[in-house]
């Protein structure tokens, strides 16, 4: 956590300011709908019907901010999860590269610097283990 705090900034601080930011967006357009916009209509539609109507987009707006906020904040985390994912199948050819988010996906992606080649080390060894361990099996039964 002592790495975290020389980076000033969070997962938590940035999924915050997400929400601020499509509270500020979805508040301040519902407002100029209601405020600015309201008085034109009333003549073409009802004034419960335009609030209501502008409430529920605002929602479906919030949605929409929402999920692209969610994607930008976590695709760092699918790009890992997708890389742990492939080498747990057995592809020792994959790099993780140096991500610099300035949160805590950057600090899980942290490594050191021999860990891509000692990894890759590792799994030859079982896996040349593991072929003489199966081959051992078949000759016994």
């Amino acid at each position: 956590m002592g790495a975290l705090k020389k980076r000033q900034i969070g997962l938590a601080k940035k999924l915050v300011l997400g929400m601020v930011g499509v509270a500020v967006i979805t508040y301040s357009t519902s407002a100029f709908f209601i405020f600015i916009l309201a008085p034109f209509m009333s003549d073409y539609i009802p004034n419960w019907l335009f609030d209501l109507l502008t409430l529920l987009l605002g929602v479906i707006w919030s949605g929409i901010l929402g999920y692209f906020t969610a994607r930008y904040l976590t695709r760092t985390l699918r790009e890992i999860s997708d890389k742990m994912a492939r080498a747990a199948e057995g592809q020792l050819n994959i790099e993780i590269a140096q991500i610099h988010t300035r949160d805590e996906f950057e600090i899980l992606n942290d490594k050191p610097p021999d860990y891509d080649q000692s990894v890759k080390k590792h799994c030859r060894r079982h896996s040349v283990a593991y072929r003489r361990n199966g081959q051992t099996n078949r000759r016994i039964e």
